[in-house]
């Protein structure tokens, strides 16, 4: 337990200290700053010109499911997968500019699902191919330990 608490540590709360306004996405007109990269399959934007009840929103990249954080991770393998995936897709939508494709509510309701690109890359292919994320269809996700 300590060693996982020392791990995230050290790799966690560097995370927040830049992670405001990381790129914008590029939707016809509009350009979105993302506020938040939640995790490697979940990023988090402002939509200035909405009510301010629901200018912040989060888009599940489609296709994909990427390792758990803490603490909802199940094993320290796993936590740090996590780590890895919020970081390659923090560095790949530094690579911009970025857009979102199909966009539709996911199965809870409480976020959009989308296709997102950068530099006309898909986010969830280079996830899959990196090794940071598994095929993901909405049903039972695999697991990522041992």
């Amino acid at each position: 337990m300590r060693r996982l608490f020392l791990f995230l540590f050290l790799n966690v709360l560097p995370f927040y200290a830049w992670a405001d306004n990381l790129a914008i996405i590029e939707n016809g007109k509009w350009a979105w700053p993302i506020v938040e990269v939640v995790d490697g399959d979940t990023i988090r934007l402002l939509v200035p010109n909405l009510p301010s009840a629901v200018q912040y929103f989060s888009i599940r990249i489609k296709g994909v499911d990427t390792p758990e954080l803490p603490p909802k991770a199940k094993c320290v393998e796993e936590a740090s997968l996590a780590l890895q995936a919020r970081q390659f897709t923090w560095n790949f939508l530094k690579q911009g500019p970025i857009h979102i494709e199909a966009l539709k509510p996911d199965k809870y309701g409480n976020r959009w699902l989308g296709d997102v690109f950068a530099k006309n890359e898909n986010l969830s292919e280079a996830l899959l191919k990196a090794g940071l994320a598994q095929p993901y269809k909405g049903d039972k996700r695999q697991g990522w330990c041992g």
